[in-house]
């Protein structure tokens, strides 16, 4: 069997010098679970601020609400990063924002010369002509004063070409929109680089210049939705990155977190 392209020394000559301090320190796994489980067991051990920890297979991964994430092996992109930031803990839910801007900015240089672009979902999904092509999922562990580390786990479909019919949304792929497949390990070293400046400026000036960023990305502001047993209009995000919601009554409303669905 071959190398991976993702194995640490054949993806570090793929991104060569293109991050300061992201993907330094990289983990490579044949097949894993959870890369998220695993990035929380390095990050346990003191892991450094930016380690990566990539999969070829991921067996039993997640996304937000407890939905299992979609990942034949070898299609597609699983990875996770440890991240240190100092920051408030109250300030953590606008990273998975951050993420979002990240992958969908890196996503630009395979989807622009195709005259595609990419767009993003509150609160974690990075979306292609309103389809699911990326989802973040993020988990903390800090007390009431101080963040000890983040989990950020990124599960995006490059190559996948059908989906299950009963995913909760409807999802594309690099390959489905673009008519060929993609070298994840291309993708990835992509992608990390913007990932890595919408990190450090979220670290550096706070949720605000995020949230500006993410709504003029966004594709569901103006639009009908849903969030649970929520049904209105999406109108906007606060300076925290709450959603700001009309219902059908005519109420206002602000929603700290939960799952956006379209809701034509």
């Amino acid at each position: 069997m071959s190398a991976s392209t993702l194995a640490p020394e054949a993806f570090a000559a793929r991104l060569s010098s293109r991050t300061s301090w992201l993907a330094h320190a990289h983990e490579h796994l044949a097949s894993v679970a959870s890369t998220n489980d695993e990035a929380a067991r390095l990050a346990a051990g003191g892991a450094a601020h930016g380690t990566l920890i990539t999969a070829d297979e991921q067996t039993a991964g997640r996304g937000r609400q407890g939905h299992v994430w979609f990942a034949p092996a070898g299609q597609n992109l699983t990875f996770s990063l440890v991240l240190r930031p100092d920051i408030a803990p109250s300030a953590a839910p606008a990273i998975a924002l951050a993420v979002g801007l990240g992958i969908a900015e890196g996503l630009e240089a395979q989807l622009a010369p195709a005259g595609k672009s990419a767009a993003v979902k509150w609160p974690n999904d990075v979306r292609v002509a309103r389809r699911k092509i990326a989802g973040v999922l993020t988990e903390l562990k800090a007390d009431t004063r101080r963040i000890e580390h983040v989990i950020v786990g990124v599960g995006l479909n490059v190559n996948t070409r059908a989906f299950p019919d009963d995913l909760a949304a409807p999802a594309t792929s690099l390959a489905l929109e673009l008519g060929a497949d993609r070298e994840p390990a291309d993708v990835l070293a992509d992608v990390l680089p913007p990932l890595e400046r919408w990190i450090d400026r979220f670290i550096d000036e706070g949720a605000a210049p995020v949230v500006e960023a993410f709504v003029a990305r966004g594709d569901f502001l103006g639009h009908p939705v849903r969030i649970g047993a929520l049904h209105g209009e999406a109108l906007g995000l606060d300076a925290d990155g709450a959603l700001r919601l009309r219902l059908d009554s005519g109420e206002e409303r602000r929603v700290l977190a939960g799952d956006l669905h379209d809701h034509e």
